[in-house]
This record gives structure tokens, C-alpha cells and sequence, in this order.
């Protein structure tokens, strides 16, 4: 049957990008270090978008699925990687470390909310679908190539997750690893870095949650 439609805002390809938006228009406020970072992640998002668009067509071949592949790869090309120390060594000051990563991970934390809806959605509709057909099967009425293909659909968007979720995992160790160095170098009384860390804190806690929903698909 038709994969009927989570949500118009869900599915938005432009909406998959928005890492990309976010972190070009805040170039202005940056470093030239910062910018260049700043730019090599948008690239990546889009480009990941870009991919992962086609072959969410090829996949289901329709705007759904492209929708939710592009989101997939947006993830995959957002995911900066390296290390701790990289990182670090892209912002001049520990207060612009934190605002910038607290800002990145939020529209990370997004993005991955974003396919966590879809895919719940587009696999319950092919789980659905082959339920359907095994009882067609049963009766004569399809070819048993078709559940075939419709499996083969469900097995090749868990690879297409699982390379996302790999780019997450990354991310995540990154950002704790960031976290922990700006905690222990805090001083005890500093009130605005509390309030940064703080914030960093919860972004990277619902950066775990998404991750762990990401693994069951």
C-alpha cells in the first residue's frame, strides 16, 4: 500500500538542513577559525542531505522516503569527528566553546529528532506492508518476490541508520569528552560558565536520548 505521510514538517527536505542555515548565519559572530568550522559542517550536512535524498528515492521512490534518507545522510554529514582536542582548538575562548557546541549539538539533537520520527513512522508502515503480503502470499494472490523486495527495503534503510548512528556515536564522545575538560577547568565561582555548562549538559543528555532511540531502527 502508500506510505501515508508522517507530518508536512517532518518531512521537509529543507527542514533536514537546518544545521547548514543555522551555522552559516552565525558565521558573522564567529572567528575566522570558528567560521571555517562552521562551514565545513554545513557542507557536510548538505552534502550528507544531498545523498541521502537520493537514495531515500531510490529506496522507496517516493517523497517520503527521499525526505527521511536525506535527513539520514544531513546527519551523517553534520557529524564534524575528530577529537576533543580539534575541537578545542577551533574557538579562541572556553565561553565560545561552549555557546557554539551548546548551539551545534541543539540543531544535531534536532536533526536526529527529526529522522527518529520519521523512520518510526516509515518502518511500521513496511512492517505492515509485509505482514500484508505473507498473508497475500498465503493465499495466492503475490509472488513471494515481492515480500523479498519489501524486506530488502526494511534491511537497506537499517544500513543506511546504522551508518548514521555510528556519526552520532562519535559526536556524542566528543561532546561528553568537551564537557568534562570545560567542567574541571571551571572556576568554582564563575556563575555564567555554570550557566553554560548547564546548558551544555542538557544537550548532550538529549543527544543520549536520540541516539538511543536511532539504535532501534
Amino acid at each position: 500500500g502508500q506510505m501515508h505521510i508522517v507530518s508536512k514538517q517532518s518531512l521537509k527536505v529543507g527542514a533536514i538542513i537546518t544545521l547548514s542555515a543555522f551555522l552559516l548565519s552565525a558565521c558573522g559572530t564567529m572567528s575566522k577559525q570558528e567560521q571555517n568550522q562552521a562551514r565545513t559542517t554545513a557542507e557536510g550536512a548538505g552534502i550528507g542531505a544531498a545523498i541521502g535524498g537520493v537514495l531515500g528515492l531510490l529506496l522507496g521512490d517516493n517523497r517520503q522516503s527521499a525526505a527521511i534518507g536525506a535527513a539520514i545522510g544531513g546527519i551523517i554529514g553534520a557529524a564534524v569527528g575528530g577529537t576533543v582536542a580539534d575541537r578545542k582548538k577551533q574557538y579562541a575562548t572556553q565561553e565560545a566553546l561552549l555557546e557554539q557546541e551548546t548551539a551545534k549539538t541543539a540543531e544535531f539533537v534536532a536533526q536526529i529528532r527529526e529522522v527518529n520520527d520519521g523512520l518510526r513512522s516509515e518502518i511500521a508502515v513496511y512492517r505492515n506492508e509485509i505482514a500484508q503480503l505473507q498473508q497475500q502470499i498465503e493465499a495466492g494472490q503475490v509472488k513471494h518476490s515481492e515480500l523479498q523486495a519489501q524486506r530488502e527495503k526494511l534491511q537497506t534503510r537499517h544500513q543506511e541508520t546504522s551508518k548514521a548512528l555510528v556519526a552520532v556515536e562519535k559526536e556524542l564522545t566528543v561532546a561528553q569528552g568537551l564537557y568534562r575538560d570545560a567542567q574541571a577547568t571551571a572556576k568554582a565561582n564563575d556563575a555564567k560558565a555554570a550557566k553554560l555548562l548547564k546548558g551544555y549538559e542538557t544537550q548532550i543528555a538529549a543527544l543520549e536520548r536520540e541516539k538511543s532511540e536511532l539504535e532501534n531502527y
